[in-house]
């Protein structure tokens, strides 16, 4: 069984743009190679949070 991990990624929904400001922070499970997008923030503190408490889900 793989060792789930997780990310945050800026991500835009404009076509061909330019990421100077991201429009969306996403939280990503990264497992086995495989990428999930678990949900979609609005700022990096956020996704970071989020990003703690899943990982606290985990140990705990």
């Amino acid at each position: 069984m793989a060792k789930r991990s997780f990310k945050i990624t800026p991500t835009t929904t404009g076509n061909g743009h330019k990421l100077r400001k991201p429009d969306h922070w996403v939280l990503q499970e990264t497992t086995g190679g495989k990428v999930r997008e678990i949900h979609r923030f609005q700022n990096y503190f956020d996704a970071l949070q989020a990003n703690q408490e899943m990982c606290g889900q985990m140990m705990g």
